[in-house]
C-alpha cells in the first residue's frame, strides 16, 4: 500500500483540484434544485388562485341563501301571525332572492373593484374557451 506523497492530501483536507471538482458538482445541484422550485412553484400559485376563486364562489352563494332563508321565515312568521299561509311566505321568498341577488352582486362588484386595471390574465392551457 504505498502511496506517493504528492497524490494524497494531508488528512482531513482534499486537493485543490478536488475542491473545484467538488464546487462546479455543488453549483450544479444547486442550479437544479433552483429550477426544480421554480417549476413547483407555479402550480401553489395556481392553487391559491383556484382557492380563492372558491372561497369568493362560497361567499357569493352564501349571500343568496341567507337573502332566501330570511325572505321564507319572514314570510312564515307573517303567515302563521295573520292565518294566510302561502301569501306571505311566497311574497317574501322572492322578496328574500331578490335581496340575495342584489346583496350577491353588491359583493362581486366590491371584489372587482379590489383588482387593478390591466391584471386580466390569459387563460391557461386546460380552459374549456381556449
Amino acid at each position: 500500500m504505498s502511496h506517493d506523497k504528492d497524490d494524497q492530501a494531508p488528512r482531513g483536507e482534499i486537493r485543490p483540484e478536488e475542491r473545484d471538482a467538488f464546487r462546479r458538482r455543488s453549483e450544479a445541484l444547486g442550479r437544479k434544485l433552483e429550477d426544480v422550485k421554480e417549476s413547483r412553484a407555479e402550480p401553489d400559485r395556481n392553487m391559491k388562485l383556484q382557492g380563492q376563486g372558491m372561497a369568493a364562489a362560497f361567499k357569493y352563494m352564501i349571500e343568496l341563501l341567507v337573502g332566501v332563508c330570511v325572505g321564507a321565515a319572514i314570510g312564515w312568521f307573517l303567515d302563521r301571525q295573520l292565518g294566510t299561509m302561502p301569501l306571505f311566505l311566497i311574497a317574501f321568498l322572492l322578496l328574500g332572492f331578490v335581496a340575495g341577488m342584489v346583496n350577491m352582486i353588491r359583493a362581486a362588484q366590491k371584489e372587482s373593484a379590489k383588482i387593478p386595471k390591466g391584471t386580466a390574465q390569459k387563460p391557461s392551457l386546460d380552459d374549456d374557451e381556449t
